[in-house]
């Protein structure tokens, strides 16, 4: 059930033998866009899907076991090289001894805005922020840190503050929009800031305990994973009761909530959980009535 990871020897980090982490699937849609626009954009998502995958995030090889991903861009205004957009954000992971995977994250972000020149080349520079290119990276390591958190728990701290650091220069940049700190919905500051403070470490615990103890252990001991999975829940009602707004506990749902249907449906106690996760999640609360009748 251990994910073999290898710590690749330093100067072999960009060595083309070894293989990338990341295999992402770019997609764009840029039809409400001024023709000269469209044009501009006609080769974007090869070049973002090229910039992603072929560089290396880390320095641990995950051999076979690519993180699988998808960005799907949708440009909604553009004024010269300036553009707005929304952007989804997927990942997904194996689920130990089977064919299936497991939806990790599920962020549909709408306030995205950045510069592009379609003649400038892409390149990583940790240290220079770049209002697309950093866009991208913050999200890679986000999807990095939360899918190494499930297999270990508190693995992806690394990747996080990589990603935070990102967050903390776009906030003094013109294209700070989304960096920034919100009362209420969605930004990238709010995602990072919680997964980064102590005071939320029971839900990256919980990461670990859903998928690990979880759904790896699904279907040779069932019972013990619904087990772990109903504590899970518990442990994100009670952020949810000091946090009503909490971004993580709300991503949390809106990736796993038809798939915690799916499998709570056989649990022995199932009406129980199903109104614990009505409570935790009144947004799908629909899905889980339907279930809960089953």
């Amino acid at each position: 059930m251990i994910r073999k990871i290898f710590i690749i020897i330093p100067f072999l980090i960009f060595h083309p033998l070894f293989a990338q982490e990341i295999d992402c699937k770019v997609s764009v849609n840029f039809e409400q866009l001024p023709p000269q626009n469209k044009s501009d954009l006609a080769d974007f998502a090869e070049k973002i899907q090229r910039y992603i995958n072929t560089y290396k995030w880390t320095n641990f090889d995950l051999g076979d076991e690519k993180i699988q991903c998808t960005l799907n861009i949708f440009f909604t205004s553009a004024s010269g090289n300036n553009y707005q957009a929304q952007i989804f954000i997927g990942s997904q992971r194996k689920i130990y001894n089977s064919d299936k995977s497991t939806a990790v994250l599920r962020i549909f972000d709408d306030k995205v805005e950045f510069f592009y020149d379609k003649n400038a080349p892409m390149y990583h520079d940790e240290f220079r922020f770049d209002p697309l290119l950093s866009l991208i990276d913050f999200y890679m390591y986000v999807i990095i840190g939360y899918d190494f958190d499930t297999y270990e728990p508190f693995d992806g701290t690394p990747f996080f503050e990589k990603a935070f650091r990102i967050c903390t220069n776009a906030q003094s940049s013109r294209y700070a929009k989304g960096w920034q700190k919100v009362n209420s919905g969605y930004s990238r500051f709010n995602l990072i800031n919680e997964i980064l403070d102590p005071r939320y470490a029971s839900f990256r615990k919980a990461m670990y305990e859903y998928h690990y103890n979880g759904l790896d252990i699904l279907q040779k001991r069932p019972e013990n994973a619904i087990a772990t999975i109903d504590s899970v829940i518990d442990i994100l009602i009670k952020i949810k009761n000091e946090n009503p707004t909490s971004t993580l506990v709300k991503l949390f749902f809106d990736a796993k909530y038809m798939e915690l249907a799916e499998i709570l449906k056989n649990a022995k106690n199932k009406e129980t959980i199903f109104k614990k996760l009505i409570h935790a999640d009144p947004s799908h609360q629909s899905t889980y009535l339907e279930y809960m009748k089953d």
